[in-house]
């Protein structure tokens, strides 16, 4: 059951996927990712770092994934040229397996990477999932300020208990999605960013992997799809025809020795065709939960724009929420697993991405005794309606496949908001300047 909840990542792909032939990937495999790459695209300053012992972040795991061997992640350090550091709080059971786990290993590598020197925790849910998880950082005494969670399954299947550990009454998937969606607000209420990755399977998501239900074609992926939390989809770097690289004379540190690091700024959306593991980026409408004001404008905009792939009307909830809100690299991710380097991908990589900038951000905010960000969403599409230059626009591509397999129906990427990308990937410094100058 471990191997179906967890956002899937390289390896663990299901063989019956590697027989099936897409287009070939195009995306050619000297753009790996590390964190220099990611300051450079996102133009996060190379001497970004944490300073205020109150700027805290945390990766939530599931049992029975297991934690990362510390060693690995001062090992990546080393390589990479990064600072690592042991957790501050470790919160729930703490298990490490020999054989590293991909996940909890990935997760802490890159949050600690670019929430540079932030107090960080480790929190691992031992029974339960989206409402317990949500309870147990409500009841908390001083919750972490950023949590990263690369977990999801479809919202109509979250009662699947023997996979997701949901306590639910009644089998009731509605039902529990309701409840947790007010834990989650309540988070947001206590100043806690939650960032929640948009799964890898597109949008027809595990729910449809072969493309069979045609009356049902796309589903929600929980708890991304909760109008609460900040859903993070995933984009590739890919060779730009139209600039020439300006960093081709980048110095990279030397875990890019045998795997050629990014030189290219330009994002496509993670899709079958761009991946090593051919995945595609997750983004719909959640099943249950109507749209929150604070994506009306987007969303709508969306909606009526000509000539976008989008299901028939009728075979998606338009009406409801809309995600992913924002977007950061998940392919070609290189990290340190069992001591070897490893590549791996997976939305599971851009969330704890997105959220170590969350905490470059809060720090600089709590530096100035100012309020942490807390909920993000409304800032994100208060940034993107006035500043959208903030986000760097992904407009290409789609999300109509899962793994290996191309569906009929999904959502287009266009300019703006769209499923597929959110408001797209960060531009660090107009985001710093919006909050500093716009908000109190």
């Amino acid at each position: 059951s471990e191997m179906c909840i967890r956002d899937r990542y390289g390896p663990i792909i299901p063989d019956q996927f590697k027989k099936y032939t897409v287009k070939p990937v195009t995306a050619p495999e000297d753009q790996y990712i590390i964190p220099q790459v990611i300051r450079r695209i996102y133009n996060i300053p190379a001497d970004a770092e944490i300073t205020n012992p109150k700027t805290t972040q945390a990766v939530i795991e599931f049992l029975p994934v297991t934690a990362p061997i510390l060693s690995d992640g001062f090992k990546f350090a080393e390589l990479s040229r990064e600072v690592f550091s042991n957790y501050t709080t470790i919160v729930g059971p703490y298990n490490t397996s020999l054989s590293a786990n991909t996940e909890s290993t990935l997760d802490v590598q890159y949050l600690q990477a670019i929430g540079k020197k932030a107090n960080n925790w480790y929190w691992t849910i031992g029974d339960g999932w989206a409402l317990e998880m949500a309870l147990e950082l409500f009841n908390h005494p001083s919750p972490p300020l950023v949590i990263s969670v690369s977990y999801g399954w479809p919202e109509i299947l979250t009662c699947q208990s023997s996979i997701t550990h949901a306590k639910c009454i009644d089998s009731d998937a509605k039902n529990y999605v309701e409840r947790a969606n007010v834990e989650f607000a309540k988070l947001g209420g206590l100043g806690l960013s939650v960032l929640i990755s948009s799964g890898d399977e597109g949008a027809p998501s595990t729910a449809n992997l072969y493309c069979s239900n045609t009356t049902h074609p796309v589903f929600g992926i929980y708890p991304a799809s909760s109008p609460w939390v900040t859903a993070v989809s995933g984009t590739t770097v890919v060779p730009s025809a139209s600039s020439p690289d300006k960093s081709s004379s980048e110095a990279f540190p030397p875990i890019c020795d045998n795997f050629p690091c990014a030189t290219s700024n330009t994002e496509l959306p993670c899709q079958v065709n761009n991946t090593l593991y051919r995945w595609t980026t997750g983004g719909g409408f959640s099943d249950f939960t109507a749209r929150p004001s604070y994506q009306d404008k987007a969303v709508a905009r969306y909606l009526e724009t000509p000539g976008i792939l989008r299901p028939p009307v009728g075979l998606y909830p338009r009406d409801n929420r809309g995600y992913a809100d924002v977007s950061a690299v998940g392919s070609r991710i290189l990290i340190v697993r069992s001591g070897f380097i490893d590549a791996v991908g997976g939305t599971s990589a851009s969330a704890p991405i997105f959220a170590g900038l969350v905490s470059l951000l809060n720090d600089g905010r709590l530096n100035a005794g100012k309020k942490p960000l807390g909920f993000l969403n409304p800032l994100i599409y208060q940034i993107l309606d006035e500043s959208p230059s903030a986000f760097h626009d992904i407009y290409q591509g789609d999300n109509r496949c899962t793994l290996g397999f191309c569906c009929t129906y999904g959502y287009g990427a266009t300019r703006g908001w769209d499923p597929v990308t959110g408001a797209g990937t960060p531009n660090y410094l107009e985001i710093l300047k919006f909050i500093n100058t716009k908000l109190p």
